[in-house]
């Protein structure tokens, strides 16, 4: 009857009378069972022996990916999924064909094995590491019950249905089920930041029935479990017992009852649990679900381009192969022709010569770009984490400090922070400060915390005209709370009006009676957990609401004191009174109630009661038909607060019949039970929305969140940029326009806001279809969650929704859900494929939106950090998100768009050469150059330099004066219109490129002419293959010199070690007599021909693109051209004032343009734009001279002597246009500048001349 296994369990005869008695049909600890009513379940009996091989799996983990025999052939195959890196492969292996290569294989190998070692070596030492981490965690020990004794077993060997004892500030080993605990109340305290990020502690609870149960009694126990899944928020399970009426009761187990793998015991000296699910099993693992993976744009342009490459590859190889074909039909006779020529038909030479010419062709394809860029990526991302001025010291209410730095979770999207052109924002925790402070409340018909007692209150009207915009005044009123009205009407018999009736024959017939009960509603109905003494309370929870509204009570006499698995513990009067409630039950908040109860009963006078909050539009319609004139008076408090920016809760109470309450019990009890997620839910819901209904409104409340430091200017800065600003909050609308225009996202002069809000669909049709975009953009929506709703479900006001809001300056979504919130970020991604998203929010229901978005930003928040987690970079505060997408994401685009075209335009300048040979050897595809210069020329001579561009490159430095801080937004469209790497700047790219080769081949072979030898004889080719390597590698480098805007020393570092490792290469190649063109190097530099080339090359291709780069600053400079020539002439004055040396001139400076920039003067000096206040306040560009006096809407272009008398700029007349009308940041061929800038590189803020840094001028902390 049994499997084999479980006959080696302890009281097998227990448990099968056990079984036999249930009607158990499924066998011993069987997986997937179905009960006859479909619910999935785990079956579970306590045992205390070893199972060799039970039904489930181990406790065994293993995160590593790979196993030392597997590593080589699985890290390949996932690399060779790459389509480059395949096409390498395949490369290589027609290279070992000698019928059709012309080259000798490792010419291919070396650099494919080079790219592929560079790869493996990361990944191998990741999953090292993984290994390592893998070998602790399994190695652990734990105490398990084996045979009535506690013996130590490691993690790995730990099993579904043991027993085992954790002590306190231990790790669980396994998921648990809390049988008993150290503590004379059964509780023990779990921490679970390694899981969720929450650092508040979780209280858990023992099971009733196993509390006093010995080892003898635990054993046998049979539970029955839902399947493994990876939420940390709920669990459901059962524990069958014999009780006297009935052979076998049902209990309840929740997740109060379970203890997660990997969480941390506190408050505890040991505790007893049962094993429920091991390994992979647990909820650890299956919350590890791998992150979505988003490649992003620059990745899939790359991806194109080498694809067009290919094809264009394939395309030249395929011409060459034909003329080969043409060539040898037309000298087919030639009587001085070797006859092994002709041994092939013509169409299958040709087609050899094809894939010879595919072998020496293929460098045009950079096989380092993509480990290149993966470097360059990393690095960018340390210097995120690096950067001092995003790092924020955060003080907890214990006084602790800690340092919250940037940190990211992937790389791979650093570019695209650099474009964004959409920011969807959670509000509370992300713009606010989440610490919400007590300011108002309305008791009755008594308001307390706004300076007075009578009950004046008037709706504040829904529109915003010009007149009703007066009502802003009362932002002006001051909301400190004082409690001193309150406390006296909670000791004064002042009568009501109109008497509450709470039923079940309680009636309030004074307005105390409803302070007191207004009060207890605010010290009960929570879940905050008390730590310390009581002295010294502090309370800690999920919700800062809860913990507020505990804290105002306390403030006000009603101290939360003590919390148990049975009773509430207050002290009231500050002690003079103590009072226990019997904890009945708690109904917990969730998104879908929008509310949370608790049930208590006196035990003074054994009455029920039911305390409740929540959001208004949830508990407004709840209040009985009896008493519905209150309705109104909390509806018009709850609009007043909104009005102010206030959060606001409704709070109520009624009592409930104690038979009523037994009959609930047991429904909910056996809801309880029920093991299928969705329909336990459903039935409890019911339940609780059941229980609740009647309940009579006490008050409403008011909480303030203040904003964060620095989000207004932020969010305005982001506004100059471009940037349209989302805010999707949960809160009433009335509270989301205050905060939205505290924030400076609205502004109710300057913008007309449309308000949709509407309570069906045809309502909500009826305000949004006429709506029209404003010509100028100066246009905000405000839209409800309800009125969403209703436009997700009609695809027409889906699209007029989006048309209309596509180009507003900021939008507020209110009372929006966490899956709405997703929703509209999908809305736009999916309607603009071409512009990027960033999804900003700290807690947990932001976790869709996060991950919809093409950039998810996590925040370190007060409610744990599950957003951080779920997130690809995480800040400490919204204001550095100014500094993450203006400088580290614009720099990141800026990079990797001058690295990608840079790595496409050198391997054409060097491939070229070999299509242009063919003319010469008769398309024979022999290789113009030597098979080890190929395999060197891109990870040996030309691989740091672009490097180090991409690494440390900066077209403008925005710590460098106060101007520059100010303007440095608009330099942020450069990423936003992809201006930078798009198809036109890749074509130039490219045009470039062959333009150098074509140079580079042509001069090398007529400028040396015909070599004659010492001896008197000629030479070969090779002199002219020597040249032209030798000029592309020379070329390429200074072309990346004139590229480059920052000339810092790491970067001339490796410029100068490029070129003397190719010397030096040259040099002793040259003497290896294995050499195909052995001593030809020694011969060649002694040739003045070959010098007088060599410099003519450089000449050409240097000062051609010079002239163009100088010729385009000159006359079309772009916003970035201007700033760069105010950042030069800062430099100069402050060396001069400081008594240095002159700095070095710019490669490229040119003096009459130089001259005209520096007497732009500025037209506005009252400017009042604001600056973004995070700078740091030692940073060095505070101490700095304040920069000449510019005029960002006057810009030179070009030198046309148009000009008025007020245009006359030192020597010449100069036309002036706005600086709207200029190009923000194109830069020529190839985001090309004639001259470098002099900032130091890095992250952090400049150094000064004479200040240098032990760090190289990283400015890295």
């Amino acid at each position: 009857m049994f499997p084999e296994w479980a006959k080696q369990w302890g009281c097998l005869q227990s448990v099968q009378a056990l079984l036999k008695a249930a009607n158990y049909p499924f066998g011993l600890g069987r997986q997937g069972s179905i009960h006859e009513h479909g619910e999935k379940f785990r079956a579970m009996v306590l045992k205390e022996q070893y199972i060799k091989k039970g039904p489930y799996c181990s406790n065994f983990i293993k995160t590593s990916k790979y196993e030392w025999w597997n590593f080589v052939p699985k890290s390949l195959f996932h690399l060779f999924r790459q389509i480059a890196n395949f096409y390498f492969l395949i490369i290589a292996i027609l290279q070992t064909i000698p019928d059709i290569s012309p080259l000798q294989p490792f010419s291919a190998w070396v650099p494919l094995l080079f790219v592929l070692s560079v790869s493996m070596i990361r990944e191998g030492s990741e999953d090292i590491r993984r290994h390592r981490s893998d070998r602790r965690t399994n190695s652990q020990k734990t105490r398990v019950l084996r045979d009535q004794t506690w013996v130590e077993t490691r993690w790995l060997d730990v099993q579904v249905g043991d027993i085992i004892q954790v002590l306190g500030r231990e790790s669980v080993p396994a998921d648990l089920i809390l049988l008993q605990s150290s503590t004379s109340d059964g509780k023990c305290f779990i921490q679970t930041a390694s899981l969720d990020g929450e650092t508040n502690l979780k209280p858990r609870s023992v099971l009733p029935q196993a509390v006093d149960m010995n080892n003898n009694q635990l054993v046998g126990l049979r539970f029955e479990t839902e399947e493994p899944r990876g939420s940390l928020e709920d669990f459901d399970a059962r524990l069958y017992l014999p009780t006297a009426s009935s052979p076998e009761e049902r209990y309840p187990v929740t997740i109060e009852n379970f203890l997660p793998r990997e969480s941390y015991l506190r408050h505890v000296d040991w505790i007893l649990g049962a094993v429920v699910f091991t390994g992979h099993d647990t909820r650890v693992m299956k919350g590890q679900a791998p992150p979505p993976q988003k490649l992003s744009a620059m990745d899939r342009m790359v991806n194109r381009l080498v694809l067009s490459m290919m094809m264009f590859q394939a395309c030249v190889c395929a011409t060459l192969a034909f003329l080969n074909f043409a060539w040898h039909e037309r000298n087919r006779d030639g009587w001085y022709l070797d006859d092994g020529l002709f041994e092939f038909k013509l169409e299958d030479y040709a087609t050899l010569t094809f894939w010879s010419y595919v072998l020496l062709m293929n460098t045009m394809i950079p096989i380092s770009l993509l480990v290149s860029i993966e470097m360059v990526k990393f690095v960018q991302a340390l210097f995120i984490g690096w950067d001092i001025q995003m790092m924020y010291i955060e003080t907890d209410r214990s006084g602790g400090a800690t340092k919250r730095w940037a940190s990211w979770s992937t790389s791979t999207l650093n570019e695209e922070l650099g474009q964004v052109r959409y920011v969807f924002s959670d509000k509370t925790g992300t713009l606010t400060t989440n610490m919400m402070e007590f300011r108002a409340c309305t008791v009755g018909k008594r308001r307390y915390g706004m300076g007075g007692e009578e009950s004046t209150f008037t709706p504040m009207p829904r529109t915003y005209s010009d007149d009703q915009r007066r009502a802003s005044r009362l932002m002006d009123i001051a909301l400190g709370f004082d409690d001193s009205w309150l406390i006296n009407d909670l000791t004064t018999e002042r009568a009501l009006d109109e008497r509450m009736d709470l039923g079940n024959g309680m009636v309030l017939t004074h307005h105390s009676q409803v302070v007191e009960h207004f009060l207890l509603c605010m010290a009960l109905c929570q879940d905050v957990t008390p730590e310390g003494d009581q002295g010294f309370l502090i309370y800690s929870g999920l919700s800062p609401d809860e913990v507020c509204l505990v804290d105002a009570a306390r403030q006000m006499g009603y101290t939360f004191w003590r919390r148990t698995d049975e009773h509430l513990t207050l002290q009231i009067r500050h002690g003079s009174k103590t009072k226990e409630f019997d904890l009945l039950r708690l109904i917990k908040f969730s998104n879908s109630r929008k509310r949370s109860s608790v049930i208590v009963r006196d035990p003074d006078t054994q009455i029920i009661t039911l305390y409740s909050k929540g959001a208004d539009d949830v508990m407004l319609p709840q209040c009985p038909a009896h008493l519905s004139h209150f309705v109104p008076r909390i509806e018009a408090a709850v609009d007043t607060y909104s009005k102010l920016g206030l959060r606001t809760l409704c709070l109520g109470c009624k009592t409930i019949e104690p038979s009523y309450w037994e009959e609930w019990r047991r429904k909910a009890q056996v809801a309880g039970t029920i093991l299928e997620p969705k329909e336990k839910d459903r039935q409890l819901n019911d339940l609780y929305s059941e229980i609740e209904l009647g309940c009579m409104l006490l008050s409403a409340t008011g909480t303030e969140d203040k904003i964060q430091n620095g989000v207004p200017e932020c969010i305005e800065r982001l506004r100059m940029a471009n940037i349209s600003v989302w805010m999707i909050t949960g809160d009433k609308l009335d509270t989301a326009v205050e905060i939205a225009k505290s924030c400076r996202l609205l502004d109710m002069q300057e913008m007309r806001v449309d308000i949709v809000d509407a309570p069906n669909k045809h309502q909500t049709k009826a305000i949004l279809m006429p709506l029209r975009p404003a010509d100028d953009g100066k246009y905000a929506i405000v839209i409800s969650g309800r009125s969403l709703e209703q436009v997700f479900r009609d695809p027409e006001m889906t699209e007029h929704f989006f048309h209309h809001t596509v180009s507003c300056a900021a939008a507020v979504v209110c009372r929006a859900t966490k899956s709405q919130k997703a929703e509209v970020v999908h809305l736009i991604k999916s309607r603009m494929p071409e512009v990027i998203t960033l999804s900003i929010g700290d807690g947990a229901n932001d976790v869709p939106m996060l991950k919809e978005a093409h950039v998810g930003i996590g925040v370190f928040g007060k409610e744990g950090n599950q957003a951080v987690q779920n997130s690809d970079y995480a800040i400490a505060q919204f204001r550095f998100l100014e500094r993450l997408l203006f400088v580290h994401g614009r720099w990141s685009y800026v990079r990797l768009a001058k690295l990608i075209s840079y790595f496409f335009y050198k391997n054409i300048t060097y491939t070229v050469p070999q299509f242009l040979f063919g003319f010469y050897s008769a398309y024979s595809a022999k290789s113009f150059y030597d098979d080890w210069y190929i395999a060197t020329y891109n990870f040996l001579f030309t691989s740091l330099p672009v490097l180090a561009m991409g690494m440390f490159e900066q077209d403008v430095n925005p710590d460098m004066g106060e101007e520059i801080r100010r303007e440095y937004p608009k330099f942020y469209s450069v990423g936003q219109r992809n201006l930078l790497f798009n198809r036109h700047c890749i074509l130039l790219s490219w045009t470039q490129g062959f333009a150098h080769s074509f140079v580079c081949f042509f001069i090398a072979m007529y400028g040396l002419g015909d070599i004659v030898h010492y001896r008197g004889h000629t030479e070969d080719f090779w002199y002219h293959s020597l040249l032209t390597y030798m000029s592309c590698v020379c070329v390429v480098t200074v072309n990346v010199l004139i590229r480059m805007r920052h000339w810092s020393w790491i970067f001339i570092l490796t410029i100068v070690a490029s070129i003397l490792v190719y010397f030096f290469w040259m040099m002793v190649y040259d003497l290896i007599d294995f050499n195909t063109a052995y001593r030809h190097a020694t011969a060649l530099v002694q040739l003045p021909s070959f010098w007088l080339s060599f410099l003519l090359i450089l000449a050409v291709t240097s000062m051609s693109h010079f002239g163009f780069t100088s010729y385009m600053r000159w006359f079309h400079p772009t916003v970035v051209d201007v700033y760069q020539e105010l950042q030069h002439k800062e430099r100069r004055e402050q060396a001069k004032k400081e008594g240095d040396e002159e700095p070095p001139t710019m490669l490229g400076n040119m003096a009459p343009f130089n001259r005209g920039l520096s007497e732009v003067t500025v037209d506005n000096p009252n400017d009042t734009t604001h600056t973004s206040s995070h700078t740091h306040p030692s940073h060095p560009s505070h101490r700095m001279r304040p920069p000449p006096p510019f005029n960002g809407d006057r810009c030179r272009t070009d030198m046309d002597g148009m000009g008025g008398p007020e245009d006359d700029l030192n020597e010449g007349n100069v036309r002036v246009k706005p600086l709207s009308e200029l190009p923000v940041g194109g830069e020529g061929i190839g985001a090309i500048s004639p001259g470098p800038v002099w900032p130091r590189i890095g992250v952090g803020a400049e150094s000064s001349r004479g200040r240098e840094r032990d760090d190289g001028g990283l400015g890295l902390t």
